[in-house]
C-alpha cells in the first residue's frame, strides 16, 4: 500500500534507508532586510580582478587603494568587513553593475566562523570518514567523523624566505683588520598547508559546531609518524592524505589545492595559491567556507 512502513508480504521495512547528501549550504539573506554590519564578498567562479575591484572598494571603505588591494589578495574574496548595510548594498549593487562581479552580501555575525586550527597526527581517511588524534599545545583527542560531518578542504602552499649569511672567504694580510659587512642570501622554499573543516550542526556540538584539523610540514608532528627526518618525509604524509582524500571525500567541497598536492602539480599550477603566511591562507579558507555556507561554487 502507498505510505506503507512495512511491507504486508514479508514484514521489511519500506523506508528509504539510503544514504541523504547533508546539505552545507543554508539560503542567502535578503539584502533589502539587513540591518548589522556587513560582509560584502565576491562569489564568482573566476579570479576576482583586484585592481578593478580594488577602486570601487576603497572608495566605499574610505581607505587607500594598496592597503584595501593587498587585504584582497590575501583573502581571495573578502572585498569588505563590518561596513553599515546601506553603504554594503550600494559597493554590492556597484560591483555587480559595473564590473558583472557577483557578491555575496551577508551579515558579519551570519559569516561562517573560522575556528583555530587543531594539527592532526595519525591521520586515517578511508570509506567510512577520518579518524586522527587532533592536539594543540594542551589538549590531545580523538576525533572521528563520517564525509557528511566534513564541510571544506582547504589545501596551499607558503612560500618562506630565509635570509642567511654567505660564506665569507678565508681573509688575507690586507683584510685581517678590515672587515666587510657579511653577504646576504636569500632562500626560498614552499611548504604544503592542508586544513579539513568540520561541522556538526547538533546543539551540544560545541563552539557552534565548527572545527578545524590541520596537516602540515611541522617537524616535532611528523618526527611521531616518520623514521627518517627530511624534506621528503615531511611531505609524505600530506601526499598520502591528499591522494586519500581525492578517493574517498568525493562529495566533500574542497579548493584546487587538494588535486594539486595529490597530482604532484608543476610550480606554476601553485602560483594563485601560494601565500607568505598561514595568516594568508586563514583568510582564504574563511572565504572558502562562506561560498560553501551559501551555496556559491569554488574556483574549479
Amino acid at each position: 500500500m502507498p505510505g506503507a512502513s512495512f511491507c504486508p508480504f514479508c514484514g521489511c521495512t519500506m523506508a528509504d534507508t539510503s544514504a541523504r547528501p547533508l546539505s552545507r549550504s543554508v539560503p542567502p539573506p535578503d539584502r533589502d532586510a539587513l540591518d548589522e554590519p556587513c560582509s560584502v564578498i565576491y562569489a564568482g567562479e573566476d579570479e576576482m580582478d583586484v585592481r578593478r575591484v580594488g577602486r570601487l572598494v576603497a572608495e566605499a571603505v574610505e581607505q587607500p587603494l594598496p592597503d584595501v588591494t593587498r587585504k584582497m589578495r590575501t583573502s581571495k574574496g573578502f572585498l569588505a568587513t563590518g561596513l553599515p548595510p546601506d553603504r554594503a548594498r550600494t559597493l554590492a549593487e556597484k560591483a555587480e553593475r559595473e564590473l558583472k562581479a557577483p557578491i555575496l552580501l551577508v551579515a558579519d555575525e551570519d559569516c561562517a566562523p573560522l575556528p583555530s586550527a587543531m594539527r592532526m597526527r595519525q591521520a586515517v581517511f578511508d570509506a567510512e570518514g577520518l579518524r586522527c588524534d587532533a592536539y594543540t599545545w594542551s589538549v590531545t583527542e580523538h576525533v572521528t567523523a563520517s564525509w557528511d560531518a566534513v564541510f571544506l578542504i582547504s589545501c596551499g602552499r607558503l612560500e618562506i624566505n630565509e635570509v642567511s649569511e654567505a660564506p665569507a672567504p678565508s681573509p688575507t694580510r690586507s683584510s685581517i683588520f678590515s672587515r666587510k659587512p657579511p653577504n646576504l642570501i636569500t632562500n626560498t622554499h614552499h611548504e604544503f598547508l592542508l586544513d579539513i573543516i568540520l561541522y556538526d550542526p547538533e546543539p551540544n556540538a560545541g563552539a557552534e559546531g565548527w572545527r578545524r584539523l590541520r596537516l602540515d610540514q611541522n617537524t616535532s608532528a611528523f618526527s611521531l609518524t616518520e623514521m627518517v627526518q627530511g624534506p621528503e618525509s615531511q611531505v609524505g604524509p600530506l601526499y598520502r592524505s591528499s591522494v586519500n582524500l581525492e578517493r574517498f571525500a568525493l562529495d566533500v567541497p574542497r579548493n584546487r589545492g587538494l588535486s594539486f598536492l595529490a597530482t604532484g602539480a608543476a610550480d606554476s599550477a601553485w602560483q594563485s595559491l601560494t601565500f607568505l603566511s598561514k595568516r594568508d591562507f586563514d583568510s582564504y579558507t574563511h572565504w572558502l567556507m562562506q561560498l560553501v555556507r551559501y551555496g556559491r561554487p569554488i574556483l574549479a
